[in-house]
């Protein structure tokens, strides 16, 4: 399981983020802020001082998303997850 946080903005392309890839070695797949889909995906009801926080199961599916930042229920959907 890969867990972490990266420095990636909506406005990075596909170059800068390869670049950032490349150079941290990063082997798992990184997703694109790319279309009108996702921004509907990510838009809060409301401003959260907080980034998104998306846990993609092994099956390649979106299993948590969350607008602001509640460590107990991230902390409970990663084991759930490792258990599998």
């Amino acid at each position: 399981m890969n867990v972490g946080s990266f420095p990636f903005g909506q406005e990075d392309d596909e170059e800068t983020i390869g670049q950032f890839r490349d150079q941290t070695g990063i082997t798992f797949p990184i997703a694109l802020h790319a279309d009108e889909h996702y921004a509907l995906l990510i838009r809060s009801p409301e401003e959260s001082p907080f980034p998104n926080e998306v846990v993609v199961g092994p099956n390649g599916r979106v299993i948590y998303l969350a607008h602001d930042h509640d460590a107990a229920r991230l902390l409970q959907v990663v084991n759930a997850i490792t258990q599998e």
